[in-house]
């Protein structure tokens, strides 16, 4: 098992996903997810990382994100939680 130490604040995974016009980026360096336009990069929206380790992908619009003990769903939209 690997040790994980959420009190880093960091994403585990940064590469980049890509799905349905947006780019969702996850920086080493950053405690948030951010959500960019693929086509103009400008940014749409972004949330605190809270006990998110990595975007485990996008599916119907959700944006799957997996913590030690949680899996949270977004709304590729608008980022606001849905379940």
């Amino acid at each position: 098992p690997v040790e994980v130490d959420e009190s880093e604040g960091r994403w585990l995974d940064s590469a980049p996903t890509i799905a349905a016009g947006r780019v969702l980026l996850t920086p080493r360096d950053s405690s948030e997810l951010h959500c960019l336009d693929v086509l103009t990069g400008e940014l749409q929206w972004k949330r605190p990382r809270e006990r998110g380790l990595y975007v485990a992908g996008v599916r119907d619009g959700r944006v799957i994100v997996v913590g030690r003990s949680q899996l949270e769903a977004l709304d590729l939209s608008t980022g606001q939680p849905l379940w």
